[in-house]
């Protein structure tokens, strides 16, 4: 019923219907398409500003999480008061517990950690930001946001309503310049379904339609008249051929009804017409005793052959059909059933269309003696009839063919048509719907078209761009010179890129990317493009993000001076301590001896305490003095050849006592000799830390050293059966001032040892890792170069 109603509609509201469906639904997609990308721009924008408040935030708390401040990450917590739509913020340390909250209404619960590969994410009315703090490629924990999106929800609400009125004012013009452009094309298309209906009335093809114009329609005009003329031309040969084709219908019919011979039509399943010798023939009385008949129903059963006769009278007529023409002898029965002989000539024939069997039979009873006469006649009438065939057959498709000649142009004429309509429409489309300001100019400049972006970007109306030259109204004068060398290579058929600066109508400068490229058709430039994207805001951003980039160099450098200085004065005053702790050491162990007189047990007792606190602290200070000079790049290394094998025996037997105390075994794995270049020294004292640690944290079973070489580096392992080491904890293993609990029990040291053989096996260019499970055991390796070089350091 739909399809039915806009088939009865004016071309006029055809029209417009068509302009305001393209225009609106143009409308429609680009203020959706704004509308979405504008919801996405200010959603990323508060993604990016709440992240940079995390990032804020987390750098103020690096200090406090190193420290266990939580008072301290608590003020600063307290500054999100000044963000209003910041409702909870949360610190977590690095094993993922709560450190720090900030609640703006205590009805807000504490959010938990999202995934760790999701740094944002909008549910509901808020907006959740999760942040790791780093600090020097260390996590020292992470910051979780709660922000409000009330204010963008107010914004986006807002955007949406102007939207739809700038859409309501823009789709209500479309309609005024549909209403109004329609009639440029309805009126002459009118006017000749007005001449056209005149003449299917009056049947008068003399009449011609007066040309206006040379646009499409004025082609089409020319068409119409032409096709006027050819259907007149056509009309009266039409005419000829009808009547030469009457004529020899009425020939056809004088021979069909005077000859001699029964002449009958039929199709593949009765009998059509015959004529009266036919009724004499089979002793009818009347048409209707004959027609409507099969061949077999005038037959006997069966064929001299003993052939059933419906099946080859079909045959027959199948041959007849697809051979042109058969001939055959056949026997035939009168009404009084009587059977005859008879010659039969069956050929098919088109007749207004249809195509049927024209069925000659003879009775050659009596003709049997002169079978050679009456068979030279029968072909004599054969061929006439034949040929008679051949005549009308020809002029039927003679006209045929110049109807479907006729039909063809104009359905041809009307898909060219057609074609060109929904290409214009398509590339008008693509070129008013585009993100960036396109105009095109003319081979010496000027503007011919501008898109809808154009005028937005630069300011100006079609009717002050118009005809105007591109380089004056948008170049400013310093860059004319660059305008015109572009200008230049276009002509030469050349494409453009480049980045350069416009101006506005209101004399405002925009940085724009801009693309140059000609419009050649065959060979020659008939005119050219620019494609014009505001870049303002993305140069702003490189400038902004070049100075950040150079502030954050300068404070790197002061950084790693101020890392410089804190070594020197750590190592500076580690080394002033030292003096009068040795001092201790030695006066104590003067008093524990007696040579200063008798002491109780208590004092004996409380002198040793004194005794290995002092130690604890003169190894804390020598730890804190190797650090400080590997960090400072103060630590000098003695290079020279020695025996790795028996540096490991050597320091196991310094072992002995204290394995022989645990009950512990100490199993070695390593080749008779094994050379290395490298400091004797600091080896020795890798190897020393990690087989202290090991006894310290092994009660029983055994501790295995194993060094074997690989390729041009030598491997050393050390692998305890101790209490082992909590998977949580391993991520601190070699940190600085680092102690593991274990079993509930804290054991005793400086918390620099690992850390400390760490950074010696990186200076003598090898690597350390550490393997451990839980209650079963530890395994620590590092590796050496076989000869240490400089490139090592």
């Amino acid at each position: 019923m739909k399809i039915k109603v806009l088939k009865n509609l004016s071309i006029k509201n055809k029209l417009m219907g068509i302009i305001l469906l393209i225009s609106w639904l143009a409308v429609g997609v680009g203020f959706t398409f704004v509308i979405i990308r504008d919801i996405v721009v200010l959603k990323k924008k508060m993604v990016t500003d709440s992240i940079v408040n995390a990032r804020l935030i987390s750098e103020y708390c690096v200090s406090p999480l190193d420290f266990g401040d939580k008072e301290g990450v608590e003020d600063i917590l307290k500054k999100l008061e000044t963000i209003p739509s910041i409702v909870v913020g949360c610190i977590y340390d690095e094993n993922g517990e709560v450190f720090g909250l900030f609640k703006k209404s205590e009805d807000e619960a504490i959010p938990s950690l999202l995934d760790e590969n999701t740094s944002s994410v909008f549910k509901g009315n808020y907006l959740h930001i999760q942040q790791p703090i780093i600090y020097r490629n260390h996590k020292y924990g992470t910051i979780r946001l709660k922000v409000s999106t009330a204010h963008l929800d107010d914004e986006i609400n807002r955007h949406l309503l102007t939207m739809a009125i700038l859409m309501i004012v823009v789709m209500a013009l479309c309609y005024f310049l549909a209403r109004r452009l329609q009639v440029i094309i309805s009126k002459p298309i009118l006017k000749l379904a007005a001449l056209t209906e005149k003449i299917s009335r009056k049947t008068d093809y003399s009449l011609r339609v007066e040309k206006q114009g040379n646009d499409e329609i004025g082609v089409l005009y020319d068409g119409f008249n032409h096709m006027l003329d050819q259907i007149q031309m056509r009309k009266q040969e039409r005419d000829k051929a009808e009547a030469a084709l009457r004529e020899s219908e009425e020939i056809f019919r004088k021979i069909f009804e005077s000859s001699n011979d029964a002449m009958m039509l039929l199709d593949e399943n009765e009998f059509l017409d015959c004529n009266n010798r036919t009724l004499k023939v089979f002793g009818c009385t009347s048409n209707e005793d004959f027609l409507g008949k099969h061949p077999s129903e005038i037959s006997p059963p069966k064929q001299a052959g003993g052939k059933d006769s419906r099946q080859a009278a079909d045959e027959r007529i199948t041959e007849a059909f697809r051979e042109g023409s058969c001939f055959f002898e056949w026997t035939h029965r009168r009404i009084n059933g009587e059977d005859f002989p008879a010659e039969v000539l069956l050929t098919p024939i088109e007749i207004k269309g249809r195509k049927v069997i024209q069925a000659t039979v003879r009775d050659i009873t009596e003709r049997k003696k002169m079978e050679e006469m009456l068979e030279t006649a029968s072909n004599k009438l054969k061929e006439y009839s034949t040929s008679l065939e051949k005549i009308v057959k020809l002029r039927t498709c003679e006209l045929e063919e110049k109807a479907i000649e006729l039909g063809k142009e104009v359905t041809i004429r009307k898909k060219i048509e057609r074609k060109l309509r929904t290409e214009k429409a398509y590339i008008d489309q693509l070129f008013e719907s585009a993100q960036e300001a396109i105009a095109m100019t003319d081979k010496d400049g000027h503007i011919l078209r501008v898109n809808s972006e154009f005028i937005r970007l630069f300011g100006y109306t079609i009717a002050e761009v118009f005809r105007k030259s591109l380089d004056d109204l948008i170049a400013p004068k310093e860059y004319y010179d660059e305008a015109a060398s572009v200008t230049m290579k276009v002509a030469e058929g050349k494409k453009v890129e480049f980045e350069t600066m416009r101006r506005c109508k209101d004399e405002k400068l925009l940085y724009v990317s801009v693309l140059a490229s000609p419009i050649i058709v065959d060979g020659e430039l008939v005119a050219s493009y620019g494609i014009y994207r505001d870049i303002t805001k993305l140069k702003r951003a490189e400038k902004a993000l070049e100075e950040r980039s150079n502030d954050l160099a300068k404070a790197n450098i002061r950084l790693k001076e101020l890392d410089w200085l804190k070594s020197m004065f750590i190592a500076s005053m580690s080394h002033e301590l030292r003096t009068p702790l040795n001092s201790i050491i030695g006066f104590t162990d003067i008093i524990l001896l007696g040579m200063s007189g008798e002491i109780n047990e208590e004092q004996k007792k409380q002198l040793t305490l004194v005794k290995n606190s002092a130690s604890h602290l003169l190894e804390l200070i020598n730890d804190v003095i190797d650090v400080s000079k590997i960090e400072a790049g103060k630590i000098d290394l003695v290079i020279e050849e020695f025996d790795l094998g028996d540096l490991v025996r050597g320091i196991k037997d310094s072992f002995a006592v204290a394995l022989e105390e645990k009950g512990l075994k100490m199993p070695l794995k390593m080749p008779k000799r094994l050379a290395i270049e490298s400091d004797q020294r600091r080896t020795k004292q890798i190897i020393m830390n990690l087989l202290s640690n090991a006894v310290k944290f092994t009660d029983k079973g055994k501790i295995a050293i194993g060094v074997e070489k690989k390729g041009e580096r030598v491997k050393v392992s050390v692998r305890d059966t101790g209490v082992g080491i909590e998977r949580k904890a391993m991520d601190k293993l070699f940190k600085p001032f680092s102690r593991i609990y274990t079993e509930g029990v804290l054991k005793e040291g400086t918390g620099l040892g690992l850390y400390l053989t760490r950074k010696m096996a990186y200076l003598l260019g090898g690597e350390m890792s550490a393997e451990s499970e839980f209650g079963k055991g530890s395994k620590f390796t590092f590796t050496l170069p076989l000869v240490y070089t400089d490139e090592h350091r």
